[in-house]
């Protein structure tokens, strides 16, 4: 679906950058131990559910739904406006599952606290159920000026976030092309991942 663009990824950054941590170790593709999961929490077959996201996702979504319904997840899919999506997730909530798109644009220090500082939930994600202890890290984050330091309660807080609570699931990253000249090479006008100038070149 990504043409070759998308960046694997278990946490809220990308291998090579700063604020990847590689101890994260995420949720690997495995079938039998997500329906062994379902039954120990009482639904050995499954549940149904709603999934939502914009009409940009609509690939993505049906290829989830064929995922986890072979393990009887069975999820409605919701195709949403882009005005539903920020009322819902500013105030109104949502019971489901979201496809969403964030960014650790410039860094994911600075969107950590953009996004689940306690100041910004929940009026950016009105239904997700984030932990107090998680948002006194993105608080120390945010005070913190020296960059090891950071860097390491940054790494705390995507372990967290993925192997502790498991609030979020992470897929990709993605690399936005701008095209200027059909010889450069590198030059990137990033969403997803940390504009880099200096690996753009040019052929002769």
């Amino acid at each position: 679906m990504g043409f070759g663009y998308w960046v694997p990824t278990n946490q809220f950054d990308v291998p090579d950058r700063w604020g990847y941590n590689p101890d994260v170790v995420g949720y690997p593709y495995n079938p039998d131990k997500a329906k062994q999961l379902l039954a120990d929490a009482g639904y050995p077959d499954g549940f149904t559910t709603t999934m939502y996201g914009m009409s940009h996702y609509a690939t993505m979504i049906a290829s989830l739904q064929e995922y986890l319904g072979a393990v009887g997840i069975k999820c409605e899919a919701q195709i949403v406006t882009p005005a539903e999506r920020v009322n819902m997730f500013s105030g109104a909530g949502w019971n489901g599952v979201w496809i969403w798109e964030v960014t650790p644009q410039p860094s994911s220090a600075y969107q950590m606290v953009r996004n689940f500082s306690a100041e910004a939930w929940p009026h950016r994600l009105a239904s997700v159920d984030i932990p107090t202890e998680f948002t006194d890290v993105i608080a120390q984050i945010a005070s913190t000026t020296d960059f090891k330091a950071q860097q390491a309660l940054v790494w705390k807080a995507q372990k967290m976030m993925v192997d502790q609570y498991a609030f979020l699931t992470f897929m990709y990253g993605q690399y936005l092309w701008t095209p200027i000249q059909k010889n450069t090479h590198g030059l990137f006008n990033n969403v997803s991942l940390h504009w880099t100038p200096w690996d753009a070149y040019k052929d002769k």
